[in-house]
């Protein structure tokens, strides 16, 4: 299953690292990777893979914990939802 992860907060070392080390930790296999820092404000949108038996809920709730340490916010969406929230 692909998935789009979206993080948004206050910029700070260590995001890039904490939440890839988080997706690794799931066998997750990042595909694309962006990022932007506008006026301190960070966001990463990240193309992802999981593994055939993932629990998506499982890794979700594990990236948002990762994500409530650092003060950030993470989004975890299935990629068919996220392509159809952005049809026009």
């Amino acid at each position: 299953m692909q998935v789009i992860v979206s993080v948004f907060g206050e910029d700070r070392v260590g995001i890039v690292a904490a939440i890839a080390t988080a997706l690794a930790k799931e066998q997750v296999n990042i595909l694309e990777i962006t990022q932007s820092i506008f006026k301190g404000n960070f966001t990463m949108m990240i193309s992802a893979k999981l593994p055939e038996n993932a629990d998506f809920r499982q890794t979700r709730d594990n990236l948002q914990a990762v994500a409530k340490q650092l003060g950030m916010t993470v989004q975890m969406q299935r990629q068919e939802l996220f392509d159809a929230m952005h049809k026009l």
